[in-house]
């Protein structure tokens, strides 16, 4: 099953171990025979590789039917695990818990191979889950990372500004990834990052888009990456629409580039915000409270 996965999504066999692909049988206790002449038990769970029933107290594997990757640290040590389900298990995707060594929030999947790459294009690509990242690569897009599904972290956001000047936000191309999109500009924008945002169309992720339309499609969509100035201007509505949203999505612009860390890089960005959209630059510079930020639920690519 779990090659019948890699296969159907063109992953050839010579990749699967540099990738850190593996599967786990679908036993409840394949692993802990495995492992059990060279690690405790007392180990294993601490590791997050074993769990226990509360109620039995069973010790059972965590990872059953399940194809696995490794999630690695910038230098490529393992740190945890995650697994794709192979059967009808209702959560399709699991990791480790988090242990001493791995906090979900504070990895980004894949940096370990995107670093080189990044260092040249001086911009990483930001998408969300296992697949998508791997999807990039393959792609020809290297310099590519993933948040692994979650909301893009401080800490997340301070290790990618670390890393690059700029980044090309690519979630999933649907309302729930388009609405978290808008969530990681302005912790890029606070961190003084050079932000653009790519929306799939169809909803697509680029793990989908790729198998869909091809390497050569994928890779123009990230090479055309919207700036977030124009992301911005073009969702706001013409001052002849809906009056109510317009100053919701001028009051959001205002509040992402508003989090710009220094103050002539914030007049800039509000003043090219103000030319590309129409909106007056006083109106923009208002001193009153800022409004707390609410991404839109399907914002404008």
């Amino acid at each position: 099953a779990a090659i019948a996965v890699l296969e159907g999504r063109g992953i050839p066999r010579e990749e699967w171990e540099g990738l850190g692909f593996g599967a786990a049988p679908d036993a409840w206790d394949g692993l802990l025979r495995a492992l059990s002449g060279s690690f405790t038990e007392e180990v294993l769970l601490e590791a997050g590789l074993l769990q226990k029933n509360p109620d039995t107290g069973r010790v059972y594997d965590r990872f059953r039917n399940r194809l696995t990757l490794e999630i690695r640290d910038p230098r490529g040590e393992v740190l945890a695990f995650g697994g794709r389900a192979l059967g009808d298990d209702p959560a399709k995707y699991i990791n480790n818990p988090e242990t001493s060594r791995f906090t979900k929030g504070r990895v980004l999947y894949g940096l370990d191979r995107a670093r080189e790459a990044a260092r040249k294009s001086e911009k990483l690509v930001l998408c969300e889950g296992y697949f998508d990242r791997i999807a990039l690569e393959r792609a020809g897009i290297r310099w590519a990372v993933a948040s692994m599904g979650t909301a893009l972290t401080t800490t997340q956001a301070d290790l990618l500004a670390r890393q690059v000047p700029a980044v090309v936000v690519a979630y999933d191309g649907d309302a729930a990834g388009l609405a978290a999109a808008w969530k990681a500009f302005p912790l890029l924008v606070e961190r003084g990052v050079r932000v653009f945002h790519v929306a799939l169309p169809g909803g697509h992720d680029p793990d989908s888009y790729l198998r869909a339309e091809g390497a050569a499609a994928l890779r123009a969509a990230v090479e055309g990456a919207t700036p977030l100035l124009d992301v911005l201007a073009r969702s706001v509505p013409p001052a002849t629409g809906d009056v109510a949203e317009r100053a919701e999505r001028i009051n959001q612009a205002k509040t992402i580039l508003g989090a710009a860390p220094d103050r002539v890089l914030r007049h800039e960005l509000l003043a090219a915000f103000s030319r590309a959209s129409g909106v007056p630059l006083d109106l923009l510079h208002d001193r009153s409270r800022r409004p707390p930020f609410r991404p839109p639920a399907a914002a404008a690519p």
